[in-house]
């Protein structure tokens, strides 16, 4: 079940090893697998939406993609260019806001029990997701937004 439970998205996420954000991923992906309506309507999810700790998100640039993972991922670069987008959220439901993401990235994530390092650069469309999801790993909401232009 995805959590709604406002007060627990508002905690940011603390990377966790390699071999622990495996298991995380895993539990993550047999998620999805096992609730077909998420996995074919949702472009992203973190983990902390399922209660789960450390920082995994999972991410593809349409329904019709096959997911992606990234562990201990973040940002290190983002472009001037910027797009709006209306944006839903498994954690909010029914709510959609309009937000300035940047078209694009790169990301540095963990790639193996050594903590090496890799780096991801998505598209844009892959972009704007990994943006709304590592904002939940950081403890932010679309709903947050909301209450910011109030």
């Amino acid at each position: 079940k995805i959590i709604t439970n406002v007060d627990y998205l508002h905690k940011k996420c603390e990377a966790m090893s390699y071999k622990q954000s495996l298991e995380i991923k895993h539990t993550m992906h047999k998620f999805l697998l096992t609730n077909k309506n998420i996995f074919n309507n949702t472009l992203g999810l973190a983990c902390n939406q399922l209660e789960l700790g450390g920082r995994v998100i999972m991410f593809r640039g349409s329904t019709k993609h096959t997911p992606k993972y990234l562990i201990n991922p973040t940002i290190l670069e983002k472009s001037e260019d910027m797009l709006t987008t209306t944006e839903y959220c498994l954690s909010v439901p029914g709510q959609g806001i309009s937000i300035e993401r940047h078209k694009e990235i790169v990301v540095m994530h963990t790639t193996g029990l050594c903590n090496s390092r890799g780096y991801y650069e998505p598209n844009p469309s892959e972009s704007i997701v990994i943006q709304h999801e590592l904002e939940h790993l950081d403890g932010i909401l679309i709903s947050d937004y909301i209450e910011e232009e109030v």
